[in-house]
């Protein structure tokens, strides 16, 4: 239901309403509503929202399930630019997180791990 309410609130400009509908799909986001609250997300200009879901994509294990679903289809299918920010979304997590992590005692990265995470994303 906040799905419709947040459309109506947009539509109608209804800020608090809109607010509100944000606050609830993005406590509600898991592997059923993910690609469907992205796309909600990005045909409504609700940045937020489409973060809470790149947060929740960050991980490959629930990548890998969401993928093969019938909403992750629609989503490329409505949305194509949407798989783009999401591969560079999930790209920049695990960079960062590999250079964070990689760091060695005289503080220099590891960039061989940096490119098996490029080439996970990219090949």
């Amino acid at each position: 239901m906040a799905q419709h309410l947040l459309a109506a609130a947009d539509k109608y400009g209804l800020h608090r309403l809109k607010m509100i509908c944000l606050e609830i799909l993005s406590s509600h986001i898991d592997a059923n509503s993910v690609a469907t609250i992205l796309v909600l997300a990005e045909k409504h200009y609700c940045y937020g929202l489409k973060e809470a879901c790149f947060e929740f994509l960050n991980s490959l294990a629930v990548l890998s399930a969401i993928v093969s679903t019938s909403d992750f289809q629609y989503l490329i299918q409505s949305c194509a630019d949407i798989l783009e920010d999401i591969s560079f979304n999930i790209v920049a997590r695990q960079l960062e997180r590999a250079i964070f992590l990689s760091k060695n005692q005289e503080g220099q990265i590891n960039s061989v791990e940096i490119g098996i995470w490029y080439q996970t994303y990219f090949s």
